[in-house]
């Protein structure tokens, strides 16, 4: 897989909104030791917002509309402690 990244990682906030160096495609590692849940803010109520789950130590591509704000949680919606150990990075492809 090659990746191009656009943007230093960034971690994550807990229970704070970024949108990832308004990345419209963004790598995302859970460096945590458990499953973790990243939320996409597109403006609907957060019950029918889209959500990822993803396993500690796993690396996912998300795609999103570049304004749009994620959230890490844990799967249950709850908020993860801090730091959240959840990084993101902006990048312009992956294949």
């Amino acid at each position: 897989m090659i990746l191009k990244p656009l943007s230093p990682k960034e971690e994550i906030p807990q229970a704070l909104a970024t949108t990832v160096s308004n990345a419209a495609l963004m790598s995302v590692y859970n460096s945590t030791a458990g499953a973790i849940q990243v939320r996409i803010d597109n403006g609907e109520l957060p019950v029918n917002q889209p959500t990822i789950v993803i396993g500690a130590g796993e690396r996912v591509i998300i795609e999103k509309a570049f304004t749009d704000d994620i959230y890490v949680e844990d799967i249950s919606g709850g908020a993860l402690g801090n730091p959240t150990g959840v990084f993101a990075t902006k990048i312009a492809y992956a294949n």
